[in-house]
């Protein structure tokens, strides 16, 4: 019988420090010999989600997708390490009530920092709103420094 894989979701404003954890996390689980697939907002955005939007319901839409994504590589037993902005309330409920094993982590770095790591996106407007993860959230989430 197969086990079935775990979800660990990397969540935070753009330039968090979101890929650069999930890649460590991914390094060291591969250097224990664990199958692990790393899913990138921003690669999965350039293939298979490029037809959502940015506005709320394309966000929803792409969420929707991925989380039906990590499922599917979840129930063949591995684990999936995605980071992905989040940035509702809404969604990260949607993902805590959909796979089974989930682990959420929220990467708590000062907008500042953020600016200064992907002024690209800020000085161009193509960053949306984040709502802060809730005291009284459904889920389980770990917070982590990005700074």
């Amino acid at each position: 019988m197969i086990c079935k894989g775990e979800t660990i979701w990397i969540f935070g404003r753009a330039g968090s420090g979101k890929s650069t954890n999930a890649m460590n996390l991914v390094k060291a689980a591969r250097a224990k010999k664990e199958s692990v697939i790393y899913l990138d907002g921003d690669v999965v955005r350039a293939g298979i989600t490029n037809d959502c939007g940015f506005d709320k319901k394309g966000i929803e839409k792409n969420i929707t997708r991925i989380v039906q994504i990590c499922k599917v590589i979840n129930d063949q037993g591995i684990d999936v390490v995605a980071s992905f902005i989040t940035p509702f309330e809404k969604l990260r409920e949607y993902i805590a009530g959909s796979l089974d094993y989930p682990t959420l982590i929220y990467m708590n770095t000062s907008v500042e920092t953020c600016y200064e790591r992907r002024k690209d996106l800020y000085d161009t407007g193509k960053v949306m709103e984040f709502e802060e993860p809730s005291d009284e959230s459904k889920y389980r989430y770990f917070i982590m420094k990005g700074e």
